[in-house]
Formats: C-alpha cells, structure tokens, sequence
C-alpha cells in the first residue's frame, strides 16, 4: 500500500494534469471563439461590399451609363467622395489639386 506521501505526490500530480487541461481546453475555446469572431466579420464585410455593388449597379441601370443623366446631386456627392485620381477619371471628374498625401476614397 502507498503511503500518505505518495498518495498526496499522486494526488498533486493528478490536479496538476488537470489544470494543464483546463488550461488546453480553454486555449482551444479562445481558439474557436477568435475563428468564428473573425468568419462573422468577413461575412459582415462580404455583405457591405454587395451592398455597395449592387447600389452602384442600380445607379449605373438607371442612368443607362450615361454619366450626365445622373442627378447633379449624386454627381456632387460622387465628386465629394472620391479622391483617388483613378476613380474620379471612371466617372470622368478632373483631379483633386495635391494635397501632398493620397489617403484613398473617405467612406469606402
């Protein structure tokens, strides 16, 4: 028969595999709950861009692609919104003056 040394030895030893899987298992939730976090904001940022294709389709059906039947109020907000060179000349509006730095399409 052990004795009450080795019974507490094995007892310790038990709770200390234990608490390595507590500690394993936790890690593995953080894992799960991290991986599902980021699959709902790809799924959330899919559906923004859809959104904004299908704006952008409906808006390009309605002016049949021309350009000068859009609404001179959605033709500002256009000139307002876009700041990169590349963008503004698919729409066909002159270039922003330098500002120094390209930050993009605010908003996009």
């Amino acid at each position: 028969m052990a004795t009450l040394e080795q019974q507490l030895e094995a007892a310790k030893a038990k709770a200390a595999e234990a608490d390595k899987r507590v500690k394993q298992l936790k890690a593995l939730q953080a894992k799960k709950e991290a991986a599902a976090k980021r699959e709902a904001a790809q799924q959330a940022r899919k559906l923004e861009d859809r959104k904004k294709l299908l704006v952008g389709v409906a808006m390009l059906a309605e002016c049949d692609g021309n350009w000068n039947r859009l609404n001179a109020e959605l033709r500002d907000i256009i000139d307002r919104r876009l700041t990169r060179p590349d963008e503004r000349a698919l729409f066909g509006l002159p270039p922003l003056p330098e500002s120094g730095t390209d930050t993009g399409t605010a908003g996009a």
